[in-house]
């Protein structure tokens, strides 16, 4: 279904990063012109990698190593190990095969794969490996959202398969059951964003359209079963049939108001066809047994970081943080707990050190500065809110070493060391 898209994914990926070089720094990589999924993706990788070397370690007792000014030293150590990782040719061709497998999956049928990638090697999986298996994960990030805030606050050390398929099933019947059409065809925005990317670098460039049967696969995987059904009379109607996002809009809205869905293929004269026809009734490849990690590993039993989400994107954010006091529908904090929390930064953070940092690191954008300090506020504890600083810094390609990167990381590990100790 994807393979046109696969393999100009390839072509895409080495022509904005590695090219014909036999190496590549992770860091050239983060700064490249490449998805943010994917680089979440390398990085993820890396962090796993030195989270096994650490692992092995072996500490004497005597030592604190658990002391505040020594873990914010090696978490500062980790970063510029993880950030300077240097890839051979040989292991980025690996990784990018296995990003690019794991990513079409996720977009797809998140649910299917997430429940796949916690539970590829046993039936039960800590709330830590949860956790750092997420960071793989950057698009619908009201999963990561939600998990983490059930493990924080039903104080859970690890989750059983099928405790976690309801879980998945909850979240999503949650977010869905109170989003409106608009809302509903938006979830599946990642989708046409990732390959409207790809497809617009090929030759002849593509418009961002997604084949009607990855979208039947999208909403069957939310259990939205008159939106699957009326995408089926689509490709019923045109075998192969592609949709633009506008095009999603219009089913869904005809969906929700009960009248016929439009005829799409008379809107567009540009329709085109599956990249695949003779695979047209395949499902995608499962994710399980392809491993995200290399085959040679098993992936830990736990991890100690572990990481929050940067603040939701999509349009169902709001919808979900109507029912915030609901166990299974908590995206964050209220608007009042988050107001409260703003009187709660450290007096460091002056007004000098705003604008600083807002216009070092957030092109002057005091949203952006706003809502990365309240995604590290809401954190549980400092390890997950710097994580969420490393996801939130990669996503807008922001140096985390800096002078005001650094000022601003060790504003807000004061104000967790002295508020959420």
């Amino acid at each position: 279904m994807f393979d046109k898209e696969t393999d100009q994914f390839f072509q895409l990926l080495r022509l904005n990063t590695i090219g014909e070089a036999s190496s590549i720094g992770l860091r050239s990589i983060l700064e490249s012109n490449i998805p943010g999924n994917v680089k979440t993706f390398f990085r993820a990788d890396v962090k796993w990698l030195r989270t096994q070397e650490k692992a092995k370690e072996i500490r004497s007792s005597k030592f604190p190593f658990a002391a505040p000014e020594l873990r914010l030293l090696e978490e500062q150590i980790d970063l510029l190990l993880i950030n300077n990782y240097t890839f051979s040719r040989k292991e980025f061709d690996a990784t990018a095969d296995k990003c690019i497998h794991f990513l079409l999956n996720f977009l797809c049928r998140p649910e299917w794969t997430l429940q796949s990638f916690f539970f590829d090697t046993s039936i039960r999986i800590t709330t830590e490996e949860m956790l750092s298996k997420l960071r793989y994960c950057s698009d619908y990030p009201y999963y990561r959202a939600i998990l983490s805030k059930y493990a924080e606050t039903r104080q859970r050390t690890d989750v059983g398969s099928e405790e976690m398929k309801r879980l998945l099933s909850t979240i999503d019947d949650e977010v869905c059951g109170t989003a409106t059409a608009a809302e509903l065809a938006y979830i599946a925005k990642p989708m046409f964003d990732f390959l409207g990317t790809i497809r617009a670098s090929m030759q002849p460039p593509l418009s961002a359209r997604v084949p009607v049967r990855a979208l039947i696969y999208f909403y069957e995987d939310k259990r939205l079963a008159p939106i699957a059904a009326a995408l089926s009379a689509v490709r019923d109607s045109d075998n192969g049939f592609q949709l633009t996002f506008p095009m999603l809009e219009m089913v869904i809205e005809a969906v929700s108001a009960g009248s016929a869905v439009p005829d799409l293929a008379a809107l567009s004269e540009t329709a085109t066809p599956d990249t695949m026809q003779e695979n047209a009734a395949e499902p995608l490849e499962p994710y399980v047994g392809t491993g995200v990690m290399p085959d040679d590993m098993e992936y830990p039993g736990g991890v100690n970081e572990t990481e929050a989400p940067t603040v939701l994107q999509s349009e169902t954010r709001q919808a979900a943080m109507e029912h915030a006091d609901e166990p299974l529908r908590m995206f964050g904090e209220t608007e009042t707990e988050q107001d409260e929390l703003t009187v709660m930064l450290p007096p460091q953070f002056t007004e000098n050190d705003k604008t600083a940092i807002t216009n070092a690191l957030f092109g002057g954008d005091a949203a952006l500065f706003d809502a990365a300090v309240d995604t590290a506020v809401n954190a549980a504890a400092w390890n997950e809110a710097i994580a969420s600083l490393d996801v939130f810094f990669e996503q807008q390609s922001i140096d985390p070493f800096t002078k005001e990167a650094m000022m601003f990381t060790n504003i807000l590990e004061s104000w967790h060391r002295t508020f959420k100790k």
